[in-house]
């Protein structure tokens, strides 16, 4: 799954991880992938919250080899979750936090303050924001 970072995103505290015990207005769903994750409440996670202007910013390779089955309940909705995502606007995404994630976001969060090739973030044309600009690869 490939989710591109829209230009007016805040990337401000995402450095700064946060006790899951003290992450308020959790669902159920939420709660149930969070313990399937292995998550303590005791642990820290770095959340980043998504208020989307445009929707369409998640894309999904198609693959006709390998069809994800869900072992449980939670599973399968999270799946169907993902496969709605790219008609949701607003969410939130927990990461555990170790030295790959922070330091791939403190890459996007450069990528996003580098001034020298300015962005129009009011365009919803995907082609428009992204095929016009060099694409990297960011593993």
């Amino acid at each position: 799954m490939l989710l591109i970072v829209p230009p007016d995103t805040n990337f401000s505290n995402t450095t700064k991880p946060r006790l899951i015990s003290n992450i308020g207005n959790l669902s159920h769903l939420d709660a149930s992938a969070i313990h399937d994750a292995e998550i303590s409440d005791s642990m820290h996670v770095i959340c980043l919250q998504f208020d989307l202007i445009a929707k369409e910013f998640i894309i999904t390779k198609k693959k006709n080899t390998t069809t994800i089955k869900p072992r449980n309940y939670t599973s399968k909705e999270l799946i169907y979750s993902f496969e709605s995502l790219s008609d949701t606007k607003t969410f939130t995404v927990y990461i555990k936090p170790n030295d790959y994630a922070l330091v791939g976001l403190e890459e996007v969060r450069n990528r996003l303050s580098n001034t020298d090739t300015p962005t129009d973030i009011h365009k919803t044309n995907m082609k428009e924001i992204y095929i016009e600009q060099t694409p990297k690869l960011v593993e």
